[in-house]
């Protein structure tokens, strides 16, 4: 019995090992897209700043398109988990007798505060960079 224990522990050690390979892959990916798209609009951020908006008001623009992006991921990805919840259950009780309960509420806010954690780091780097944008005398300057 000790031996089962042991390997229903080292199966949720490696679970949360790729659940954390994963959430950094996910954080540099979606990092990267959003500083490329932020570098290829920097014309256009300039622009708006020059047509008078405030700072606050790019930088939320940056803010969503990470929002979203991340959103749609997360999103996506808690409905995929909780429509193979039920069979992953199941598997798990048919082969190892594990009774393993329904995922509950926490998982959902766990993963929209990873969610919103994501989103916050990824943001940071993309909107530095449109902070430190200046119009001067209506030439754009990077």
């Amino acid at each position: 019995m000790a031996n089962y224990v042991a390997q229903i522990f080292d199966v949720r050690l490696i679970v949360h090992g790729v659940g954390v390979a994963v959430l950094l892959t996910l954080l540099l990916v979606i990092g990267n897209v959003m500083v490329y798209s932020v570098r290829e609009r920097v014309g256009e951020f300039t622009l708006l700043k020059a047509l008078g908006f405030s700072n606050l008001s790019v930088l939320g623009l940056v803010v969503a398109e990470a929002a979203v992006l991340c959103a749609v991921g997360g999103a996506g990805g808690l409905l995929v988990a909780a429509a193979a919840q039920t069979q992953v259950l199941r598997y798990f009780w048919h082969h190892f007798g594990v009774p393993t309960g329904a995922v509950g509420d926490t998982v959902w806010l766990e993963g929209l505060a990873l969610i919103v954690v994501l989103v916050s780091a990824v943001s940071v780097v993309p909107a530095g960079r449109v902070l430190r944008l200046r119009t001067l005398g209506g030439q754009i300057s990077r």
